[in-house]
């Protein structure tokens, strides 16, 4: 198993102040909406490799020269690694053109580098903004039934699978995605 991240160590990315578990309170909303055990299931397995998935990234990339250190510097990185391996699509300016994209064929070794590199923007996100995985259970959400990144006080939820597939298909930058969210998050 690759190595927990220095500075996740502690965190599991879900873990709520009080100490319970963010999935263990949504079983107990999951009556009052149409999330099925099933669904809390795939939930809790989603945010649980976040961690190993993120050392695995780690460990394949260690030789190319980039440090994951969960700074914005890394997201560069991150964003080298990336470049030309998502074709780039017509530009995305809403979720239905989202779902166009995501039907780009991208090959075994792209897909397991952007599902790494998504984990890992969403364990930056809650290592430095706080954030939480929560599972999203609105029925008009884009994002209904999936594990989202909420950053507590903020009004908007965070796929980062759809951040970083949609960000390298307009041939956009992680790191200018996330330094534009935190100046505004230090407003």
């Amino acid at each position: 198993m690759a190595p927990i991240p220095r500075g996740l160590e502690k965190s599991d990315g879900f873990t709520s102040r009080d100490g319970n578990q963010s999935y263990r309170l949504l079983k107990i909303a999951m009556d009052k909406s149409n999330i099925s055990a099933e669904d809390l299931e795939k939930y809790k397995q989603y945010t649980e490799e976040a961690l190993p998935a993120v050392g695995q990234l780690a460990e394949k990339l260690k030789d190319s020269g980039g440090r994951l250190d969960f700074s914005p510097q890394s997201l560069k990185f991150i964003d080298k690694v990336l470049d030309g391996l998502v074709p780039r699509a017509k530009e995305v300016t809403n979720y239905e053109e989202t779902k166009q994209v995501s039907s780009i064929e991208l090959s075994d070794e792209t897909k397991w580098l952007v599902v790494r590199a998504s984990y890992y923007l969403a364990l930056m996100c809650i290592k430095n903004w706080g954030a939480r995985w929560e599972l999203d259970k609105l029925k008009a959400s884009p994002y209904y039934k999936a594990a989202v990144i909420v950053i507590p006080d903020k009004i908007f939820k965070i796929d980062p699978l759809r951040v970083v597939f949609a960000s390298k298909a307009n041939g956009k930058n992680l790191y200018d995605w996330y330094d534009r969210l935190d100046k505004d998050f230090k407003k």
